[in-house]
């Protein structure tokens, strides 16, 4: 139930990004150059030569089934304790994704890859959900101490 093995887990994930899938982004870039780089026009650059398609396209769209069932457990299910701590890990491990695109408009690209919107969708509703229990449990814990209109007119008069 704790965020502690879903850290680890996007940990890991973040050194395969620096180790595979940047060393990969790097290599169709200089096996694909733009064409305003004087190299032949006929050849177009390659998507794996942007980093926002290689982390988007090609590792969080085929992450993003494991990463809500992290242990075989629903990362998103509105009932944990742990729930806005394994959220707040999520959304960090999406910022790091976005710090690894290396530019703005990189950055930009991955952070609209349908990939990380359906990611982002698919935390929405338990997070709602969560947030909704989470106020419930504070207004009744709060309930005691609220004067109710009939002895607000009374302490008035």
């Amino acid at each position: 139930g704790s965020c502690q093995g879903l850290a680890a887990v996007y940990a890991r994930i973040l050194t395969f990004v620096d180790r595979f899938c940047l060393p990969l982004a790097a290599l169709a870039a200089s096996a694909f150059p733009p064409p305003s780089s004087g190299v032949s026009q006929g050849s177009a650059p390659s998507p794996l030569a942007r980093r926002s398609f290689v982390l988007g396209a090609c590792l969080l769209a085929e992450l993003s089934p494991v990463l809500l069932s992290v242990g075989g457990r629903r990362v998103t299910h509105y009932l944990d304790k742990a729930l806005a701590g394994k959220y707040k890990a999520t959304m960090a491990l999406l910022a790091a994704l976005e710090e690894r695109c290396g530019c703005r408009t990189e950055a930009q690209a991955f952070r609209a890859h349908v990939a990380v919107e359906d990611l982002l969708q698919k935390w929405e509703l338990p997070l709602r959900a969560h947030l909704q229990l989470r106020q419930q449990e504070a207004t009744k814990a709060l309930q005691p101490l609220l004067v109710g209109p009939a002895a607000l007119s009374a302490e008035m008069q």
